[in-house]
């Protein structure tokens, strides 16, 4: 029997946090943008794993060198398994990840997860834009009712410049 899964993964932008990523410079501006996620139909026996989709930084600076980091909040559940809710009471587990291996959790360098840094840029009257991957797996085996699942809590995007 297939389930249809829909996760829904509002990334909220926060900016403006010049204490992690390396920024020296004059008139530097960064800004964010992502999509939602979505699994498709899930049949509770095998694993999804979806190709990147991305977080894009765009900084712009009259005169800087930026090198920003990108971390991600948990959202719902905890960094080792978040978590969509359907509206039958079950939990689905899934997570996102760094690389291609669907090893490294991406989350805020704690907790046994990682972050991304996009590499230092001299700007001069310009802008950079930096693609940061995200991958997204749900694991197979979770026996869960029909239905639509999203994540009751938006995952946080916060840029560090």
């Amino acid at each position: 029997m297939s389930r249809k899964v829909a996760l829904l993964v509002v990334l909220v932008y926060l900016c403006s946090v010049p204490t992690l990523g390396l920024c020296s410079g004059i008139g530097l501006t960064c800004s964010a943008s992502t999509s939602n996620i979505n699994f498709g139909t899930y049949n509770t026996i095998d694993t999804i794993n979806l190709p990147a989709s991305n977080i894009t930084v765009t900084c712009f600076a009259l005169f800087a060198t930026v090198d920003p980091a990108v971390h991600l909040s948990v959202g719902s559940g905890t960094y080792a398994a978040r978590t969509m809710s359907g509206s039958t009471g079950y939990i689905l587990d899934y997570n996102l990840y760094t690389n291609s291996s669907y090893t490294d959790i991406f989350g805020n360098g704690t907790s046994g997860t990682g972050d991304e840094t996009g590499g230092s840029q001299n700007l001069f009257f310009s802008s950079y834009a930096y693609e940061f991957p995200v991958y997204a797996q749900l694991p197979g085996g979770q026996n869960v009712a029909p239905g639509t699942y999203t994540t009751p809590q938006a995952i946080t995007v916060t840029v560090y410049y």
